[in-house]
């Protein structure tokens, strides 16, 4: 148990990033996910509570199992679904109107209702539904009506449609594969933390990024050193050729540019790395800076010893217009020996109806120390770079409290 002194010190952090380049599936309807059910003709009766939908016939459910008494789609993959239902009907009761949900688990998810009054028994009325939905394996959706009083329902063309949202698999193009938020490129999907205390090698991929030069001079690295406590060396570039710190880090939190040439920026993307470096790109990059920002974006942070990281709201917007879904996750990691072990410890949807996606906790989320914290995206439905901030607060601990 962790508490809290009152009189302890704490700092705002304010983590920036972004993907660059992230693969999408074109369209973002993975075309062997599609459900199409109709019935036509049948009649269903209504009261004020809703009803299952009895009636119904799907194909192309390679991802979906489809019972059709009532209709029920059991979820066999696991994503981002899209619901989209249309509902042609008609009332043998006057002045009625009907109303269409969706249901996850047996709980109302979203409804749509008839936009006029039925006149009489023949009228047909028209309405339609469009949603997204996060679901798991073995999850349980279903259609359902009801009507403002008890009637007979007669169905003249009702249309579902589940869709997986995601790459077009049938054409081979993007991929939904989760990729941490580290602004290089595609190449990288993934962000390392050194698995043990070492040496570092600080580089750029520009030659320019040297003393003599006009890009950046020198940069302050900033991690933890073994027992997790905070430090930081600031550090003379050599262009592409790799220099080294002269402490060990078991973590590295940041790289921002302290001194630099007439440009005022960096050049190059400069790296803290480990192995083999070749035009200034280390085998193993553990932290990076872009082009021409002077700071690091990657949202990889580790807790330092005696502290706590509350996590208090989270911010993202794709900077593509086509990009209408995404789903992104906060993670958080340890490292024993050579071995990283991962836990989601928070996961959302952002959908096309939002400019950005801005997610308040009402209780701050906490990293503990020697704890690092990711943030990665995945599910995208087209090319694109993807902007995030994660805004939180450094508190300082008493060791001694229990």
């Amino acid at each position: 148990m962790i508490i809290t002194p009152i009189n302890s010190t704490e700092s705002a952090v304010h983590l920036n990033g972004y993907v660059t380049g992230v693969s999408g599936g074109g369209t973002g309807l993975d075309t062997y996910g599609e459900f199409k059910d109709y019935s036509g003709s049948s009649t269903l009766a209504l009261t004020t509570s809703y009803t299952e939908w009895q009636t119904g016939t799907g194909n192309n459910s390679n991802n979906i199992t489809l019972s059709t008494a009532p209709v029920k789609f059991t979820i066999d993959e696991g994503g981002v679904y899209k619901f989209d239902g249309s509902f042609s009907v008609q009332s043998d009761t006057n002045n009625s109107s009907i109303t269409s949900a969706v249901f996850i688990n047996g709980v109302i998810y979203a409804s749509s209702e008839t936009s006029r009054g039925f006149s009489g028994s023949s009228t047909t009325g028209s309405f339609s539904m469009s949603t997204l939905v996060d679901l798991d394996v073995d999850d349980e959706v279903t259609v359902r009506f009801k009507g403002d009083q008890s009637l007979t329902m007669t169905i003249i063309n009702i249309s579902t449609n589940m869709l997986l949202i995601g790459p077009d698999n049938t054409s081979g193009s993007g991929s939904v594969a989760i990729k941490d938020v580290w602004p290089i490129s595609t190449s990288f999907a993934s962000i390392n933390i050194p698995e043990i205390l070492r040496k570092v090698s600080i580089s750029s991929s520009s030659a320019t990024d040297v003393s003599t030069s006009s890009g950046a001079h020198q940069v302050v690295i900033r991690g933890l050193d073994n027992n997790y406590n905070r430090i930081s060396e600031i550090v003379a570039l050599n262009g592409q050729n790799p220099v080294y710190p002269s402490n060990p880090f078991i973590a590295i939190n940041s790289i921002e540019v302290s001194t630099s040439g007439t440009d005022g920026t960096n050049k190059g993307i400069i790296y803290a790395g480990a192995g083999t470096v070749t035009s200034g790109v280390p085998a193993v990059p553990y932290c990076a800076m872009d082009q021409a920002v002077s700071i690091s974006e990657t949202l990889c942070f580790t807790v330092p010893r005696n502290h706590v990281f509350e996590i208090e709201y989270v911010e993202i917007a794709p900077k593509t217009l086509g990009t209408t879904t995404l789903k992104w996750q906060l993670t958080k990691s340890s490292v024993t020996g050579a071995q990283e072990v991962k836990q989601v410890i928070y996961s959302s949807m952002y959908r096309t109806t939002q400019l950005e996606d801005i997610r308040k906790f009402h209780r701050p989320i906490t990293i503990n120390s020697t704890e690092t914290l990711k943030m990665n995206v995945s599910n995208l439905n087209a090319n694109g770079d993807v902007i995030v901030s994660v805004v939180g607060k450094l508190k300082v601990i008493d060791p001694n409290d229990t």
